[in-house]
């Protein structure tokens, strides 16, 4: 096994641990960083890359959803118009491909019929210079058309929304140490065990999630900025909610629309209690309390202020996420997970 193809296990085994078991996604352990060959001559290749593939359970058409998966780390002065480009293009040919692949589906698929395909691109960004210029680099891309089956998609994870992702999983385990011996208020906030938890989805227009506690973080879910996380708390009984947002709150407009999403869903008829956390402004308690009070005043019945008050801000830290090198006994490069 060559160095590239340890860091790349390395890579996919940290990931998995690190977000998207909490996100209820399963990794396919058998097969990372391999080449399949290309059934498709339009794409003048041989074969194809295959970093990881990821899989889970679209929570309204229950269908399973494949994530072909591309891991790439760069530092802020190597993420290029180019590279970027290039990785999209590399990807969309890879889903175009796997669809007919009997070699891509013998390893990766589980024999369904009906299924979801996507691409991944999923960019870490490994010199802690956590940027917004890169929107800027990849809108280009975006704009681009690719050729891939009908109903896949194409998915950036770009390092804020990885940081967005690895924040709001620490903070889902600090909190599941809260125990018997802490305050009132903190035994409020204990999340159960990850079994028991899960993203919750509400029933839209044609579409209705079934009754499941335990669905995953779909694509769409992950790529929104907005998880809605539920669970019952192990404590008390109480069925909560958790709204984590990646939203730079600038004033209590932002709330105004989230409290507006609340009540359009009817969520605080299902949850006793619904948290809303956005770990990237330490300022948004005032912008919530201001939003709130709003609506206090507007509140008509005793019955409207009791649900209105179910809504509270939790505050929570910014994590930082280092992914560094470090030499092993057999002096290889190797990558680790730290958080401070």
């Amino acid at each position: 096994m060559s160095g590239e193809t340890k860091n790349i296990d390395e890579m996919a085994s940290i990931i998995s641990d690190a977000i998207f078991k909490e996100m209820k996604w399963e990794l396919n352990e058998e097969y990372k960083d391999i080449n399949w060959l290309c059934n498709n001559i339009h794409h003048n290749k041989k074969t194809h890359p295959t970093d990881v593939v990821f899989s889970y359970k679209d929570p309204y058409s229950a269908e399973m959803q494949y994530v072909q998966t591309d891991l790439k780390s760069y530092s802020k002065a190597s993420i290029s118009k180019v590279r970027v480009t290039s990785a999209i293009e590399s990807l969309a040919t890879q889903v175009e491909c796997s669809r007919d692949s009997r070699e891509w589906a013998e390893k990766f698929r589980r024999g369904e019929i009906r299924y979801g395909l996507h691409g991944m691109l999923f960019i870490y960004n490994n010199d802690e210079h956590y940027d917004s210029d890169l929107l800027d680099t990849i809108n280009h891309v975006a704009k681009k058309e690719y050729k891939i089956p009908l109903g896949s998609t194409l998915n950036i994870l770009t390092p804020r929304t990885i940081r967005f992702l690895m924040t709001v999983v620490e903070h889902i385990k600090e909190r599941r140490y809260i125990d018997k011996e802490d305050s009132s208020n903190r035994q409020l906030e204990k999340i159960a065990p990850r079994n028991e938890c899960g993203f919750f989805y509400p029933d839209k227009h044609n579409r209705i999630a079934d009754t499941s506690v335990s669905h995953s973080a779909t694509l769409e879910m992950i790529t929104s900025g907005m998880l809605l996380f539920n669970y019952k708390n192990p404590l008390n009984g109480q069925s909560v909610l958790n709204i984590y947002w990646d939203e730079a709150i600038t004033s209590s407009k932002e709330f105004i629309y989230l409290f507006e999403f609340v009540f359009h869903y009817q969520l605080l008829n299902q949850f006793d209690l619904v948290y809303v956390i956005t770990p990237f402004c330490q300022q948004a308690m005032s912008y919530f309390n201001q939003a709130k009070r709003g609506y206090e005043n507007y509140a008509l019945t005793d019955s409207q202020l009791e649900k209105i008050n179910k809504i509270k801000y939790l505050s929570m830290p910014v994590v930082k996420v280092t992914l560094f090198p470090f030499t092993m006994q057999n002096g290889e490069s190797r990558r680790h997970l730290v958080q401070d």
